[in-house]
């Protein structure tokens, strides 16, 4: 039997107001081929503006969930040396995940008080007060210290997954 799809010569358009639709269009992520070709170098996918179409020619211009959005973000921070703001996103990450997963927040920090001030406590607080203790992290140890605890919780492929994601499209 013949293939009714001949990708020289054939498209599909599809068109959708929905962003969470167009999340589960495949394929997904970061995807590579064997050539190391990307969804975007085999497909088009764009997005309408004001009336006009633009491109999307890459995995930092396309739409992302709002987690996957947290971790560009966490990102970004962290090149610019953003350190408090980086506790907040990753305070954002934890529970998010955390939730997603159905993993008990005592769990998740294993009762080590360094996880739970650092990531948790630190994160809230816009005003100093006694429940709050500086830190002088740098953005390199807060990662690998938010690597760690990914990978205390039987989730460092997890971490792995997204943290590349993003450092791979800054190259």
């Amino acid at each position: 039997m013949p293939h009714r799809y001949d990708p020289q010569k054939d498209y599909i358009v599809i068109m959708t107001h929905n962003v969470h639709f167009y999340l589960n269009v495949p394929p997904m992520g970061s995807y590579k081929d064997t050539n190391q070709k990307t969804k975007y170098d085999k497909n088009n996918f764009y997005y309408i503006s004001q009336g006009c179409f633009h491109k999307i020619s890459n995995e930092k211009q396309d739409f992302k969930t709002n987690y996957d959005a947290l971790w560009s973000e966490l990102q970004d921070l962290c090149e610019n040396k953003l350190t408090n703001s980086m506790l907040n996103s990753m305070r954002r990450i934890i529970e998010t995940y955390i939730s997603f997963n159905g993993i008990k927040q005592d769990d998740f920090y294993q009762d080590d008080e360094q996880y739970l001030k650092l990531f948790n406590v630190n994160s809230h607080s816009a005003i100093d007060d006694l429940s709050t203790e500086a830190f002088d992290e740098t953005p390199e140890e807060l990662v690998n210290s938010f690597h760690q605890i990914f990978k205390d919780n039987d989730a460092e492929d997890h971490f792995r997954l997204h943290w590349q994601e993003y450092k791979a499209d800054r190259v």
